[in-house]
């Protein structure tokens, strides 16, 4: 890839290296055995640069650390799939990484780099390598899984669970694709297998099976004597009746206690100590991003230092920022020779480090008609080829948009001439050519002229799917209600909003919208579980209020969905999936059969919603051996089939259920989130 633009070394600033140009530069570096540091300024910048580097080097070993996701000092936890992501990372890079004369990568972000992190014995006490032919024997394995914090359950679905079922356990170790299977006679291990966590089938053979803690600390009696030492100590006598200290105490998890991490280790370390001889490189303004940084763990800091709450139990005492947090000055240190990406052209004096990049082509009918624009890059490819003769690489988004962008081009370069590739190694000088490769924007060197789908078409256009907003969104969403609102719940039906109030719960404050029903019941529903809320009417609205608790609101939902089961049952029973697209004779569906009900259905076909009301509240209304909602009955009911599996990102789980036709504690299949 270097020789797409100017040879230079990662020393000091490097200019003239704008987005796509930063990725053929690192993939030069990693070619010649170089291992990196990559500090982006963000996550996304982070993950774009993971995608550019899988397609320009993908033989380069990439470790991927992200940040926690929350806030500084907050009383919420990480996610856990995230926590697991950085728990692999640290093992691997503790155990050796990449060998000594192989090029590798570390990418991480701003956030990640600036915040302390277990030292590398944590991991190489803690982990442990499996292979077959070895006789640590599943009861012996399952002590040291409990005690690296994994949890014990019936099915394995999720990270940091694992399951016991005679000689086979399963286990989904933390930053893994897929859970493992292992099959042992006797002690001896004799297969690990993935395992899809949706249907539980075995995939493919596997040589070997690491295993590391689930967390960043562990709750074993060292680190819990240690922690209320150090409490104790930084907050005095007094806070031993927090709610945290109590958790802690008794060896239970507590929301937010990751921030406390420097009281489980005897002493942290930073991300650079696992690869002390890497050479860093900092994103394009990253150094402003680290500025601002520092600026919001010093606010988030001097704010929970602020007098609060009166209830000692939700009491909150912050370490240091130094505890967690390196300071400004040894950031600055550590910082000091990193490599700086800069997209501008270099400064007089610094042309030797000039990487040659510099911003793409201007297409000034961008987002037009498809037929100016498509003539428009048509003529550049024309320019350029009596020029300069660069090689022009089209950087599209996937594979529709390369095929869309060949046919239009195809009149005005001929058949053919753009040439599809899935590589830059496959370029050559004077071609076109379309390649799968995720940029915002193009660029061009001395050697190469790229143009991306966004140059050509314009912005893309984010469609959300029909779904309500996540949890993080409750406050758009809540500030367009007011007390006295009318609002529909989906599992109780018609409520009162009367406003957000602060329940203590799991030893610390949830905000939760409070609904009235009728009789004045309340209930108090979480804010990240606003999805469950639809609005109804203004205050004064002329509406019953459902009575919490109570069959009418579900017998209502019922006859409402029980005309789609209906037309779902005929297309099982007297046709195929073709057959039910309109009234036909072969199909012996008319209008008295239900094709009303048929054809609103269609129309939710593609919307998760519908498809997940019809699974998890209309169970049992199929009657027969094969119920609506029971996945081995899909392929002989394809109608239903089809609206099932466009939900996306889901799993059958089998959990029970107190049905009117079922009785209480019978099997009923939901689609689970």
């Amino acid at each position: 890839m270097s020789y797409f633009i100017q040879n230079i070394q990662p020393e000091k600033s490097v200019w003239g290296v704008p987005d796509g140009v930063s990725m053929l530069a690192l993939s030069g570096w990693l070619g010649s055995g170089a291992r990196l540091v990559y500090v982006a300024r963000d996550d996304a910048r982070m993950m774009a640069m993971r995608d550019g580097l899988s397609r320009l080097t993908p033989q380069v070993e990439t470790h991927l650390f992200p940040a926690w996701d929350c806030l500084p000092f907050d009383r919420l936890s990480p996610q856990g799939a995230l926590v697991g992501q950085r728990v692999e990372t640290l093992a691997r890079l503790a155990e050796g990484g990449a060998g000594s004369g192989a090029g590798a990568v570390l990418l991480t972000t701003v956030n990640a780099v600036l915040q302390r992190v277990p030292p590398q014995s944590y991991f190489s006490e803690r982990s442990l390598v499996l292979a077959a032919g070895d006789s640590t024997g599943p009861a012996r394995l399952c002590d040291f899984l409990v005690g690296q914090g994994y949890l014990r359950t019936d099915t394995v679905r999720e990270t940091g669970e694992f399951a016991l079922r005679g000689g086979i356990l399963d286990i989904y170790p933390p930053g893994r694709g897929a859970p493992a299977r292992l099959d042992f006679f006797g002690d001896e291990l004799e297969t690990i297998r993935d395992f899809d966590a949706a249907t539980q089938r075995s995939g493919g053979p596997q040589d070997r099976l690491g295993l590391h803690p689930v967390a960043e600390f562990q709750l074993d009696e060292a680190s819990i004597e240690r922690f209320r030492t150090g409490y104790r100590a930084a907050f005095g006598a007094m806070a031993s009746r927090d709610a945290l200290y109590d958790s802690v105490t008794a060896g239970r998890m507590h929301p937010g206690m990751e921030h406390w991490l420097p009281l489980f280790h005897e002493e942290l370390a930073l991300l650079t100590d696992y690869c002390a001889d890497w050479q860093l490189v900092l994103d394009h303004e990253a150094d402003t991003a680290i500025a601002a940084r520092f600026a919001q763990i010093q606010d988030f800091h001097g704010a929970r230092q602020e007098p609060g709450d009166d209830d000692p139990d939700m009491a909150y005492r912050p370490l240091a920022t130094d505890r967690l947090y390196p300071a400004e000055a040894e950031a600055e240190a550590l910082l000091a020779n990193a490599v700086r990406m800069m997209p501008f052209a270099a400064p007089p004096g610094d042309e030797g480090r000039d990487a040659g990049g510099r911003a793409g082509q201007v297409i000034a009918r961008a987002g037009g008609s498809g037929s100016s624009v498509i003539e428009e890059v048509a003529e550049i490819i024309a320019a350029e080829r009596k020029s300069a003769n660069r090689p022009v690489l089209i950087a599209v988004a996937g594979e529709g948009a390369a095929v869309r962008i060949a046919e239009l081009l195809d009149p005005h370069l001929g058949a053919g001439a753009a040439e599809r590739v899935t590589g830059i190694d496959q370029i050559r000088p004077g071609g076109v050519f379309i390649m799968e490769w995720l940029l915002e924007s193009g660029f061009q060197t001395d050697s190469l002229l790229v143009i991306t789908e966004t140059d050509i078409f314009g912005q893309r256009l984010s469609r959300p799917r029909a779904r309500r907003g996540r949890g993080e969104d409750f406050l758009r969403e809540v500030s367009a209600l007011e007390e006295g609102d009318l609002v529909v719940h989906a599992e109780h039906g018609i409520g009162r909003y009367e406003g957000l109030v602060i329940i203590n719960s799991s030893g610390g404050p949830h905000d939760c919208l409070q609904l009235v029903y009728s009789g004045g019941d309340k209930l108090y529903l979480p804010v990240e579980n606003i999805e469950m809320l639809s609005r109804y009417g203004s205050a004064g609205t002329d509406a019953q209020l459902d009575k919490l608790g109570g069959a009418a609101w579900q017998a209502r939902v019922d006859r409402k969905f029980r005309g789609i089961l209906r037309a779902l049952r005929l297309c099982r029973d007297r046709g195929p999936a073709w057959r039910d697209r309109g009234c036909d004779r072969r199909s012996g569906v008319g209008p008295g059969h239900g094709q009303a009900d048929l054809r609103r259905c269609r129309l939710r076909q593609d919307r998760s919603g519908a498809a997940r009301r019809l699974c998890r509240r209309h169970v049992g209304l199929s009657g027969g051996a094969r119920r609506a909602d029971d996945p081995s009955g899909a392929p002989a009911w394809p109608g239903l089939h089809r609206t099932l599996c466009r939900v996306p990102d889901h799993h059958w789980r089998a959990v029970p259920h107190d049905t009117a036709g079922g009785g209480k504690g019978s099997p009923r299949w939901y689609r689970i989130g």
